[in-house]
């Protein structure tokens, strides 16, 4: 999917909430040499995402945090669901919506923004964000207004109801991104979905 829109064999992707790695290989069999910097705030989880991308490990940047709008900790909701619907944010209607779905109390987890990991590392462009954190996209872009005018494509989740706490629907997260604009609604039903949006500066 992301090679016919990105258009290149060695792009550099932020993977913001991995879980336990598995959509990260998924890269690795689209592109020949892509450079990943991965996101996850959970150290159990962290530690399976380890494992599980070891063969891949020299070209991933793997950080144990959460992005956020601020760096230093938070509390980090946790799902019975091998931490899939984890979120900085509290749960509302994923509870009534996903009734298999329990959460399991919180941890304090450590956040950084985009804007200081950037910074700190020397990385002045990015071809893709993939954005998977349940509810807290706005935190995210608060936290990398600079990062994301040096970014190409944005891939995110969107709520069309309040699944977690200030949930954000597809074009408020587009509000927010006011150098983007939607390309592909990808995934859609009632309660939330995919989008791919494009940074109008780079078309």
């Amino acid at each position: 999917m992301f090679r016919e829109i990105i258009q290149k064999e060695n792009p550099v992707i932020f993977e913001i909430g991995t879980n336990d790695g598995t959509d990260t290989i998924n890269f690795f069999s689209e592109f020949k040499s892509p450079t990943l910097h991965c996101f996850e705030p959970d150290p159990d989880t962290f530690k399976r995402f380890l494992e599980k991308t070891k063969p891949f490990e020299k070209s991933i940047y793997s950080t144990c945090s959460a992005v956020s709008d601020k760096t230093g900790t938070s509390n980090f909701t946790i799902s019975s669901n091998n931490g899939l619907s984890s979120s900085l944010k509290k749960p509302v209607l994923h509870i009534p919506i996903h009734r298999q779905v329990q959460f399991v109390g919180a941890k304090v987890v450590n956040t950084i923004t985009l804007d200081e990991y950037a910074e700190k590392n020397n990385i002045s462009y990015c071809d893709l964000v993939w954005m998977d954190v349940q509810g807290a996209e706005d935190l995210v872009i608060k936290g990398g207004q600079n990062f994301f005018r040096n970014t190409k494509y944005v891939y995110t989740e969107f709520s069309n109801v309040e699944l977690y706490e200030g949930a954000l629907g597809k074009h408020e997260i587009e509000k927010l991104l006011p150098n983007f604009e939607i390309v592909k609604v990808v995934r859609e039903w009632y309660a939330d979905g995919d989008v791919l949006l494009i940074n109008k500066d780079m078309k």
